[in-house]
């Protein structure tokens, strides 16, 4: 009658029947039952034999209908969880409707095998129809097609998928369970095998599952050409164009939501020939606006001459250049992107043949340190554009033997860098132990015949062992630097601190040489004696390994300083009085009477008194 039954009703109706049978086998089984049949026998009734196989066939009848309701109960409980008509709708029961349908197919296997008269294919077929159409019932609610093009086309999307997907497995969830039985049956299993044609299963869920991947395409569809609001050209002419596309693929987004919804067509219903018509036209229409869209592409690669800005171009069109039609159309520029790594490669290739004679060092930065930067930047110059390209893979021109030859050379190229930064490396590791233990064990402080300075005797090869291990720590793995060199470097800190006392010292004792006067040297004769004393540890004996050079260091450094401080402010003292006193002289005590030109000596205590004040004033200054 066109109907599409879930499993439930199959269910009722055999109870409904079992019920219906029973009443009356009870009602032929009565007593006055009994006495009609007596009757119709003593009299040869013809009506006799009527009556008995009436009686027979309910008895039979209620048997074969005890029988199935006996099994089919045992179903009920995993229908009831998702088949039983009630349509799922949330995401995570949704999900999980394939796991319940392999346990009703586990059950029907059981019917199948131990049931006297369910086990023909017309029922199990009849069954597991019924059950695809409350699968049925629970897509089409689960999608919600009056909507579903009202919603964000990811969230549309993520229905579509999740609904085929749950299609596919309760498919394969079927075939597993055929394969099965027959393979029990073929092992000596006494039921018959399942030779029945899916399309008698399945032709209806068929039906959907095309509707639901046409109403998927669209939903693509609209997806991709969002992404045109964010398309990005140099080129403001081509921006206008794109935005033109994106303002005509969002009316056709907005007439598909009318059309499916409130008071439009059900677009899920296979009947539906509205949509069929509708879906045709918006796919004719979609591969035109993608042959703008490659042409647009193209005049934008035209303007474009360099590998990085080919990646950005590509990234900023955010995977519409994959939609067929446009890649169709700009799938030779994906080529020449080859082309121009095989550019960069021969590029990277003169940059290290240079940087091999003279390595391409970092502001700052020791020889070794900066020699495996220089090959890691190249390095890492490659690996991006191998990453861009990597992701692309899924062009032609990507598996072409052009880019497989390309590829290859790459290899090659880090091959070599590999072994240059290999070669830097152990070079330095090699001899960096010895030279470091020379150095280490010389003086700590130097001393000029000549002027009797001082210097630090820190060799320029220890700080560059400091630089370097600094540099390599972040570049390779700690555990390959030399033993040597890291217990350096386990000792920056404390060779920070040594060196900046010894500079101080080495400054302010040198300072105290060149500034003092030879009528301050016997005043300080003794001190300076006493520092010389103390120093000459530093000159001969201590070195870079000595124990306790810290604190020893630390007292030299506070003498100096103490020797220092005084002497520069006895010099700041004396240049002060000095200045003083430049003033007491500066105007004359006494003047001349301008006409006569007489020394004026009236009034001679005022006179005085201006350059009085001024000499107990500094005098108490002095003191």
């Amino acid at each position: 009658d066109g109907a599409n039954p879930c499993p439930m009703v199959e269910l009722d109706f055999w109870a409904a029947r079992r019920a219906n049978l029973k009443n009356i086998n009870e009602q032929l089984q009565s007593a006055k039952m009994q006495q009609l049949r007596q009757a119709l026998e003593a009299h040869g009734s013809s009506y006799a034999s009527a009556f008995a196989r009436l009686t027979t066939d309910v008895a039979e009848a209620l048997a074969e209908a005890d029988d199935i309701c006996l099994y089919l109960e045992t179903v009920r409980p995993f229908l009831e969880e998702g088949f039983s008509g009630e349509p799922v709708t949330s995401e995570e029961p949704f999900a999980l409707l394939p796991t319940t349908f392999r346990q009703v197919m586990k059950v029907v296997t059981l019917i199948w095998k131990h049931s006297q008269h369910y086990n023909t294919p017309r029922r199990v077929v009849v069954l597991l129809r019924e059950v695809l159409n409350a699968l049925i019932v629970s897509v089409t609610e689960f999608i919600a097609p009056q909507s579903v093009f009202g919603m964000e086309p990811q969230e549309a999307l993520g229905k579509t998928r999740l609904a085929l997907k749950v299609c596919s497995e309760v498919r394969a969830a079927f075939d597993a369970t055929r394969s099965a039985v027959n393979a029990e049956v073929a092992a000596g299993a006494k039921c018959a095998p399942w030779e029945f044609e899916n399309s008698l299963i399945f032709a209806r869920l068929a039906a959907y599952e095309e509707r639901v991947r046409m109403v998927q395409d669209i939903l693509m569809a609209i997806e991709d050409y969002t992404k045109l609001e964010k398309v990005e050209l140099s080129e403001e002419k081509l921006s206008k164009q794109i935005k033109w596309q994106f303002e005509q693929q969002t009316e056709e987004a907005t007439a598909w939501a009318k059309r499916t919804g409130e008071g439009g067509y059900v677009c899920l219903d296979p009947n539906e020939q509205r949509f069929v018509a509708d879906y045709q036209r918006y796919m004719e229409h979609t591969q035109e606006t993608d042959r703008r869209l490659g042409n647009l592409a193209l005049q934008a690669f035209a303007g474009i001459d360099d590998l990085e800005g080919s990646f950005k171009l590509i990234y900023s069109f955010q995977g519409l250049l994959d939609r067929p039609v446009v890649n169709a159309v700009v799938h030779g520029k994906y080529a020449d992107l080859v082309v121009r790594f095989d550019a960069e490669l021969d590029e990277v290739k003169s940059i290290f043949d240079q940087g091999q004679v003279r390595p391409r060092l970092g502001k700052n930065m020791p020889h070794t340190a900066g020699a495996l930067k220089f090959s890691k930047e190249l390095r890492d110059r490659l690996a991006m554009n191998v990453k861009q390209l990597r992701s692309l893979d899924a062009q032609p021109a990507l598996q072409s033997e052009e880019a497989q030859r390309a590829f290859r050379k790459y290899q090659q190229m880090m091959e070599l860098l590999g072994a240059y930064e290999e070669k830097v490396f152990q070079e330095w590791a090699s001899e960096v132990g010895a030279k470091s233990d020379v150095n280490l064990n010389r003086p700590l402080l130097n001393r000029r015949e000549e002027n009797r300075h001082l210097s630090v005797n820190f060799d320029p090869q220890l700080v560059a062992v400091l630089r370097e291990v600094r540099y390599l720590e972040l570049t390779k793995d700690a555990s390959e630097v030399p033993d040597k060199a890291a217990s350096i470097y386990a000792q920056h800190e404390t060779f920070r601190q040594l060196l900046g006392n010894l500079d101080i010292v080495t400054t302010e004792y040198n300072r105290i040489l060149d500034t003092v006067l030879h009528v301050e040297r016997p005043l300080i004769g003794q001190e300076l004696a006493e520092i010389d004393r103390v120093a000459e540890r530093a000159i001969s004996e201590l070195t870079w390994n000595s124990a306790g050079i810290d604190a020893y260091c630390l007292a030299l450094k506070e003498q100096v300083e103490d020797l220092s401080n005084r002497l520069q402010k006895s010099k700041t003292n004396v240049e002060a009085i000095v200045a003083a006193l430049a003033q007491w002289y500066k105007a004359p005590l006494f003047t001349r009477d301008p006409k006569s030109g007489l020394l004026v000596f009236a009034d001679v205590d005022k006179l005085l008194a201006p350059g009085r004040r001024m000499v107990e004033k500094d005098g108490q200054n002095f003191h």
